[in-house]
């Protein structure tokens, strides 16, 4: 047996050809053109002499698993990575972006040489690149090296544990594989005595940009770049040293000027302290939850005078413009840049979970007077409790608003909140200096406040201005963004993904808490951004999160009976982006985080392309270390039915809380009869979970007809299910078809005892079946 699978390649055999250079080999075992062996499970073998390649002699790629037909084993989608192995700059250095260029091969023929993949240097001829040092890697190697090192604590087959680590602990190890990278850069540079030039950024084959237009910073002429000091990094820096250009970016530049009063996150993510000679500088940002090192030069975009386009720096420092760049690298080039959420950019330059809340209401509990769209009460104090958390705050205002000081569809960062003397509630704002409006805010016209106005703008810096809560912020802003930066917290990450069937590689976090002290989580699930693609609109799918507290056995095992879970500790909003947190306090226990997507959930046994596949990265701050085990559902038989219990369990919660005072408006409990009843989540849609504590069956039927613009994971809107007794059971989930275009659920219900069981119409799919089938309903332990 082991004869067979060994075996090597006949040379005696058929014409091969080479999966990477696409070289026709007559014989041999080893590529004439690049030098590389034979791979009986990549490259193909020609059956028939003299004849090319057809669609019917391709080679077949080897099936991975039922739900996974046609797709190699180096483009596996569930093949994520683990904890240890996501967080930026891996050992092998392929966190480090080079260009835009990291999905072409780095082989161009033997005789010119490959393209380095970090440095984009050219004509390399061994294996090891001549500038940056870093060893070549094959292009089909790419996605199976980046982040997929085995863990070194633990690697068993049906779970992989890793250890949370200290986040400047973590921090500190890239930025020591960047600098070696860097210096070696350097050397090679100061040897030939040259400049580093980034041949990949701008793209020569992006007509958008003249690339004569770029000037290195030395050549410069920009008289808006104060100072007669000679230029550096970090001086002194502060909110107004992040000018807008011409991009249409201030999401990007809110946070920019946010980290002005955060020198230390400033510091943590510019890698590059000092003035660079040969113009190399790194940026350490984090795209989709995942930590990049982003290598940029020292050239940047002016017009034809010599003025910079894009954001100019005060007192000759580089910051801003390093940050800028490397974001337009990372995501495509600056136009990329135009238009976003100011939590995108807070979470790409913090890699923290960061909150985005819509002030217009839907966020926020509803007070019983209408004209109220926010309890803002409850909204005051939490920013005043985060303000004095030194948390980073930003607001932006809508499309079309009648305030004459304030910008349409513009950001801005929130520097104080105050309470004044006079009972008034005040906040403090920034606004790039080029712009006239704005300087003293409500306190030009707000008679209340003149006496207290002296003392205001005391030391009020050009850009500042105050504004009324009441009047003003809960009148002109749609949009409120919040980034808890904790310090000396732990992290994890993990790479995952949403395959289309519940029975297939679907993942879940678990641990044990064992410290007496109480321990913080901060989540944050992330799915690929579409910012430089040229899609118009992004097409996010939903994205929930659930914190679960395990039902152990007597020897306090957990998943060993059933139902799996005893209590919702926490959960996210269920929402159509890029990014959705939860945050939640636990004691001493054993949890498991659920992470859900149900938007491209399919019934059908068929072959999958890989846009049916939503890729996520799990993040996971918490103020202890933990020991994580990522569980796959598939292997281990015991969580089959974890979606269903999770749900189930989160219904008999609320009902049980329903009373309570910090319930949930978008949680709706149907009492039908008794201990029957039906939790309906109005998260993006519904899902509606039935519950029946009785002794006796029941069947219940649902009809969302008569709402607009919604899908449902069963593919009808029309269903009727039977539940048995002391048993709780997921009906449907609809979500909206687009986030973007309005939607509405209607649902009319109906529902009667039933002494016998009866099968569900339409019939639950095998792929469903984790889902959708009938279980017990747990008893909800006290907190």
């Amino acid at each position: 047996m082991l004869k067979k699978i060994f075996k090597k390649h006949d040379h005696s055999a058929a014409e091969w050809q080479c999966h990477r250079c696409n070289e026709k080999i007559s014989s041999g075992n080893r590529c004439t053109n690049c030098d590389r062996k034979f791979n009986r499970d990549k490259d193909q073998e020609i059956k028939s002499e003299n004849t090319s390649p057809s669609d019917g002699n391709k080679p077949k790629l080897k099936p991975i698993k039922k739900y996974r037909k046609n797709q190699s084993d180096k483009n596996d989608p569930s093949r994520g990575a683990n904890s240890d192995d996501t967080q930026g700059v891996t050992d092998t250095a392929n966190s480090v972006v080079g260009g835009q260029g990291s999905s072409e091969p780095n082989t161009v023929n033997q005789k010119d040489g490959w393209i380095c993949k970090i440095c984009h240097m050219s004509g390399n001829q061994q294996k090891q690149c001549e500038m940056c040092k870093q060893e070549r890697k094959d292009s089909h190697d790419e996605e199976n090296i980046k982040n997929r090192r085995k863990r070194k604590n633990i690697n068993r087959s049906k779970l992989h544990a890793g250890q949370s680590i200290r986040v400047d602990k973590e921090r500190n190890r890239q930025k020591l594989i960047a600098e070696d990278i860097a210096n070696n850069i350097r050397d090679y540079c100061q040897k030939n005595k040259i400049h580093y030039e980034d041949r990949c950024f701008p793209d020569p084959n992006d007509k958008s940009y003249d690339q004569k237009e770029w000037r290195r910073i030395k050549d410069v002429q920009d008289k808006s770049c104060k100072g007669s000091k000679p230029w550096t990094i970090l001086s002194n820096p502060s909110p107004d040293d992040a000018i807008q250009g011409s991009a249409e970016n201030c999401w990007f530049l809110c946070s920019v000027s946010l980290l002005a009063q955060k020198r230390n996150l400033l510091e943590d993510i510019i890698v590059t302290k000092n003035f660079s000679e040969e113009g190399l500088y790194q940026v350490r940002l984090c795209k989709d939850g995942n930590w990049k090192t982003v290598i940029v030069d020292d050239r940047f975009p002016c017009d034809r005078n010599g003025y910079l386009k894009y954001s100019r720096p005060q007192n000759k420092q580089l910051w801003v413009m390093l940050l800028e760049k490397a974001a337009a690298k990372l995501h495509g080039g600056y136009q990329a840049l135009n238009a976003g959420l100011v939590v995108e950019s807070l979470a790409m330059l913090t890699g923290e979970p960061c909150e985005h809340i819509d002030i217009t209401g839907s966020d926020f509990e509803k007070k019983d007077d209408k004209k109220c769209q926010v309890d803002s009460e409850k909204l005051w104090a939490n920013l005043k409790s985060w303000n004095q958390s030194r948390y980073l705050l930003g607001i932006s205002t809508p499309k079309d608003n009648d305030h004459e000081e304030l910008e349409d569809s513009h950001c801005y960062p929130i520097l104080a909140v105050e309470d004044t003397r006079d009972g008034k509630k005040l906040l403090k704002l920034w606004t790039s200096s080029d712009h006239q409006h704005c300087v003293t805010g409500c306190l030009r016209s707000n008679l209340s406040l003149q006496k207290e106005k002296k003392r205001l703008l005391r030391d009020l810096k050009k850009g500042e201005f105050w504004i009324s809560f009441e009047e003003e912020f809960l009148r002109y802003f749609n949009y409120l963004s919040v980034c808890k930066v904790e310090e000396g917290w732990y992290e994890s990450r993990f790479k995952g993904v949403f395959p289309p069937v519940l029975n297939d590689e679907w993942k879940y976090y678990s641990f044990r808490l064992v410290n007496d002290t109480v321990t913080k989580l901060k989540l944050g699930l992330f799915q690929k951004s579409m910012r430089g693609s040229g899609v118009q609109i992004e097409s996010f799918t939903d994205l929930l999160i659930l914190v679960l507290q395990n039902q152990e056995d007597k020897l306090g095992h957990p998943f060993k009976t059933e139902p799996l879970f005893s209590r919702v500790l926490g959960y996210s909003r269920r929402r159509a982006r890029s990014l959705t947190t939860c945050s939640v306090d636990l004691s001493p226990g054993s949890y498991t985080l659920a992470c859900f997507s149900f938007g491209k959930l399919q019934q059908d046994d068929v072959d999958f392309t890989e846009d049916d596949y939503v890729r996520y990265t799990l993040s996971i701050h918490s103020s202890q270390p933990l020991f994580i085990d990522e569980v796959n559902g598939t292997k281990f038989e015991q969580l089959r039915y974890a979606p269903a219990d999770a749900l189930i369990t989160l219904a008999k919660q609320s009902k049980k809380e329903e009373q309570s005072d910090s319930r949930e408006t978008s949680i709706r409990i149907s009492q039908i009869n008794g201990n029957v009843y039906c939790a309906m989540f109005m998260f993006y849609g519904e899902i509606c979970v039935f519950i029946n504590e009785t002794s006796e069956g029941y069947i219940y039927k649902r009809n969302y007809g008569e709402s607009s613009y919604l899908m449902a994971v069963r593919r009808s809107l029309s269903t009727g299910d039977y539940i048995p007794a002391k048993s709780g059971r997921v009906i449907n989930i609809v979500t909206p078809i687009d986030p973007e275009t309005p939607w509405e659920v209607v649902a009319q219900k109906g529902f009667e005892p039933c002494p016998s069981s009866r099968a569900s119409t339409p019939a639950i799919p095998d792929t469903l079946e984790a889902l959708l089938t009938a279980r017990l309903i747990p008893e909800i332990m006290s907190t």
